[in-house]
């Protein structure tokens, strides 16, 4: 039926631009709220973007319940929204909380149209608040702070001889002679032997055990 909608909405010239989703409060009932909220969404969002594609359209995602959407729900529609914002450039897709009755819905909607600073917005007694990523210099951070690795210590490895696992293995061997076990679930194939030498050749003691920790 959204299809059917979008597409008399396209016929009679009438393309939204600003397009307003009242997150509807529900029980504990998952299913319940998967259908009226998350299936509803993702089932309109589809049908927008297949039928009004070429559309600037800013829509909003608006819980005034005073309360945070329970974190579940929270996590899958803030990746919805991540990912929404990607398939279409035109498309801005922004999740907006209001935690406090001391606040007009009009006016918010008409600020919220009117800017684009983010894609995750709270309204609270304190304020308006806009949840960003901030980018953090690691090395920065840990420069003057002890090291959590002994030289010589005995380091227990999960994840075999993967990616992570064989790159850990390799830095604690070259940079703190550590002795290590390894745990993976299958048998070590040649590329992985000739790591293990090679940790071994650069200082480390390793040994690797082939078993599935999630059976014990």
């Amino acid at each position: 039926h959204y299809t059917k909608l979008f597409k008399e909405i396209k016929v009679n010239g009438l393309n939204p631009n600003r397009i307003v989703y009242h997150w509807k409060k529900e029980s504990n009932d998952i299913d319940c709220s998967l259908g009226n909220n998350i299936y509803r969404l993702f089932h309109i969002s589809k049908t927008m973007l297949c039928e009004i594609p070429d559309e600037k359209v800013t829509f909003l995602v608006i819980n005034d319940s005073n309360e945070r959407i329970e974190n579940l729900f929270e996590k899958s529609l803030n990746g919805m929204v991540n990912t929404l914002n990607q398939e279409n450039s035109k498309y801005h897709f922004k999740i907006v909380e209001l935690r406090t009755d001391k606040i007009y819905i009009n006016e918010v909607l008409d600020y919220e149209f009117s800017i684009n600073d983010g894609d995750e917005v709270c309204y609270t007694k304190e304020g308006r608040f806009v949840h960003k990523l901030s980018e953090y210099n690691i090395k920065s951070m840990i420069e003057n702070q002890p090291s959590p690795f002994r030289h010589h210590g005995v380091y227990l490895i999960t994840g075999g001889m993967g990616k992570i696992a064989g790159s850990l293995a390799e830095y604690l061997a070259e940079k703190y002679q550590a002795r290590l076990v390894l745990i993976g679930r299958s048998k070590l194939n040649d590329a992985q032997k000739e790591h293990v030498a090679k940790i071994r050749q650069i200082g480390g003691e390793i040994l690797y055990v082939q078993a599935d920790i999630s059976k014990h």
